[in-house]
């Protein structure tokens, strides 16, 4: 059986990755602008892959803001099916995973577990990959205003990240134990242990007791314990 701490640190790990990638997929602060040309002095822009912000000092944060070049970008577009898949998979996954390591008996189901912190391991690919993307093309993604930055989504991103790739490699460790109940199984198979010898004879055979004691041949071992022989012959037909 794995170790239950172990599976405690994937289940753990795998929601606190998924509660950040939602985050980070709904927020609107992948990116933020400032030194906008004919804006007021300190006003900030708030990009996400879904939504746009603006921050004027002195006055309330204004949702939506529409730049259609910033979202017709292929990286955002990308991010957007990306992020998405990364939230669905990691939830579908720690749904089984807690099916699979069910806390309520003695024993967890090995491969179902196993298999879970392979789509959490896998929820972590998805989310990373539109993250790094989009940090590197930082720069160059089309922007109204000169200052540019990574905003908390993209940091949010990369711890995500980082705590499914813990999380499904923690459930994992479930294989090694399936694996070794699958070789014993094998093992038991083919090379099948004798059966146990039991005080009484097998069915096909009978029985006759002597009392070797009582006759004086053999001297008792223990006052409180007798010594008999059995002596069984097979019947023949």
């Amino acid at each position: 059986m794995p170790d239950p701490c172990v599976l405690a640190l994937g289940l753990v790990s795998g929601c606190a990755g998924w509660l950040f990638n939602m985050i980070a997929t709904g927020a609107p602060s992948w990116r933020t602008v400032q030194g906008v040309p004919g804006a007021a002095e300190g006003t900030v822009i708030h990009q996400g892959i879904w939504d746009m912000c603006v921050e004027v000092p002195g006055s309330d944060l204004v949702c939506p803001h529409q730049e259609p070049d910033y979202f017709a970008e292929g990286v955002v577009k990308a991010a957007r099916g990306l992020m998405v898949t990364s939230v669905v998979v990691t939830g579908g996954a720690l749904v089984s995973a807690f099916l699979g390591v069910r806390c309520w008996r003695p024993s967890p189901d090995l491969l179902l577990a196993g298999l879970s912190g392979v789509a959490v391991f896998c929820g972590g690919i998805f989310s990373i990959i539109p993250v790094a993307w989009f940090t590197s093309e930082l720069k160059s993604i089309k922007a109204s205003g000169t200052d540019l930055r990574v905003g908390y989504c993209v940091v949010m991103g990369f711890i995500a990240s980082a705590f499914q790739f813990i999380g499904g490699a923690c459930l994992m460790t479930c294989w090694y134990d399936f694996s070794k109940k699958r070789k014993r199984a094998a093992q038991a198979r083919a090379h099948p242990r004798d059966p146990p010898r039991s005080e009484t004879c097998a069915p096909d055979r009978t029985c006759r007791v002597t009392a070797a004691v009582a006759l004086g041949d053999i001297e008792p071992r223990s006052s409180s314990s007798r010594l008999r022989e059995s002596v069984c012959t097979e019947q023949r037909d």
